[in-house]
């Protein structure tokens, strides 16, 4: 990937200022990047946008891309049992617990 810019992710409409690649060398590189200086989205749905045109993988210039998450959600997992004695695979289970 090459020509990956801080402005081309926002969060709720604020535009990251701040951008870091450890694994990148002379700005190229896959990642991971780290985006950070937008303003902390309030909790609710919140539209996360990366911008197209100038991103690059390869020749092959990024479309852009959007999505929505739920911000303020905390899981809290509960008990996990994977692998247990029991030979029944319906023995595995995680229980979750949405504590926001």
């Amino acid at each position: 990937m090459t020509n990956v810019t801080a402005g081309a992710l926002t969060v709720a409409g604020s535009s990251a200022t701040s951008l870091s690649c450890p694994t990148c060398s002379g700005g190229a590189g896959a990642g991971p990047y780290i985006f950070s200086g937008y303003a902390a989205p309030a909790a609710d749905s919140v539209a996360i946008a990366v911008a197209g045109g100038t991103i690059l993988a390869g020749a092959v210039p990024f479309s852009g891309d959007s999505w929505t998450v739920s911000v303020g959600v905390a899981v809290v997992i509960n008990e996990l049992h994977y692998h247990p004695f029991d030979t029944n695979p319906d023995a595995e289970f995680l229980e979750i617990y949405n504590g926001g």
